[in-house]
């Protein structure tokens, strides 16, 4: 067991809609590897269209499973890491201005860890 201080927590404010849209609508080429947004950076031929698997992950049940498992703590984990000072990003806006923002977040200066509150880690040493 290791212990860690956690020094960056950003909070991804966007919408459960915006979520199942981006996340459900994925999908795989398995013959290139490629992947698609079918609304975003559909396929160009009908052909690549009619090969795509879309991952059981993505699949709305599993994504919305995943949203309610996350709201259900949601506010605890806010009042949690508000005080190792977490940080609000809307996500809820295209990605590259999503990016951007968390981009400019990283790249300011560290701030104090507050080594008061170690968290937890099972890592297995290797």
């Amino acid at each position: 067991m290791h212990l860690i201080a956690i020094c960056r927590v950003f909070f991804m404010d966007i919408s459960s809609e915006a979520v199942l849209e981006r996340l459900t609508l994925k999908a795989t080429d398995p013959h290139s590897g490629i992947q698609y947004h079918l609304l975003y950076d559909p396929p160009l031929t009908q052909e690549i269209k009619d090969r795509l698997c879309i991952n059981p992950k993505l699949a709305e049940e599993a994504v919305l499973a995943n949203l309610a498992e996350y709201q259900a703590f949601q506010e605890e984990l806010l009042e949690f890491y508000s005080s190792q000072g977490a940080q609000r990003v809307n996500a809820d806006q295209d990605s590259h201005t999503v990016l951007e923002t968390l981009e400019g977040l990283i790249v300011n200066s560290l701030p104090i860890c507050n080594v008061s509150k170690p968290v937890c880690c099972d890592k297995q040493d290797e």
